[in-house]
């Protein structure tokens, strides 16, 4: 199977979804997913909010346009801690609330990990293939119960609407399934081989993790061997906007 279009396919269905990663290992697929974090809260202009940092950071540039800044480029900030202030507290006067508004940019970590095994299965079609046939009327399909000759194949189908009167199609389908028999058989690779699939799966993995507008500082990866597999580590810097509205209660 393409392990790309199946990612692809899996986030395009489910929107909740950030990030897909697919790995097979012999006939098994593995799937782990990164679920999208809650939407952020739109707030009004004229309703008063803080920011806070959406997560943990070092602050590169903070330019407060409104509110009361809480930190100062330099600073290492934590997950929801309060940056920009939209609570205005003054010597001798009355206390009062802002819609805080700034521009902040701050260096973000991210990493991953991948593993690759020195041995792939591949799997090569035999040229053996076995079709099955059955008829679908109004939604309601018939078939006769099979038993598919090979332990590992391909599928397909097709279909085909086999009465017509002029313009319209009777609702009765001819459906041919099609499993084309699959050969496993497994070879080593190298390790210069497996390191140029880890670094291809990790660069992919990682930029589905930083945000788009985000830019990329420095960017490494670390390769940890053994006597069965390749360990890749990677390790990105980023400069991102990090400030997120919440609203004061």
């Amino acid at each position: 199977i393409d392990r790309r279009e199946v990612e692809n396919n899996l986030l395009i269905r489910m929107p909740e979804l950030t990030w897909v990663g697919l790995e097979i290992k012999g006939t098994k697929a593995f799937v782990k997913v990164v679920e999208k974090g809650p939407e952020p809260q739109l707030i009004n202009r004229d309703e008063p909010c803080d920011i806070v940092a959406s997560k943990n950071g070092v602050i590169e540039k903070i330019l407060v346009l409104n509110g009361d800044g809480m930190v100062k480029d330099g600073d290492a900030v934590k997950k929801n801690q309060v940056l920009v202030s939209g609570t205005i507290i003054r010597d001798n006067l009355p206390e009062r609330y802002v819609h805080s508004m700034a521009e902040i940019h701050a260096r973000t970590w991210y990493e991953d990990v991948e593993e690759i095994p020195y041995e792939q299965i591949e799997y090569k079609k035999s040229g053996r293939v076995y079709k099955t046939y059955a008829l679908e009327i109004v939604n309601r399909k018939f078939e006769r119960n099979k038993k598919i000759p090979y332990e590992d194949y391909n599928k397909t189908e097709k279909e085909f609407y086999i009465f017509n009167f002029g313009s319209y199609v009777f609702p009765i389908k001819l459906i041919i399934t099609e499993y084309e028999e699959l050969v496993s058989s497994t070879k080593i690779i190298s390790e210069e081989k497996a390191k140029t699939i880890c670094e291809e799966r990790l660069n992919t993995k990682i930029k589905l993790q930083i945000p788009e507008d985000a830019v990329i500082l420095n960017q490494r990866i670390e390769y940890f061997p053994n006597e069965k597999s390749l360990i890749g580590k990677i390790y990105v810097e980023v400069l991102e906007d990090i400030g997120v509205k919440v609203r004061i209660k």
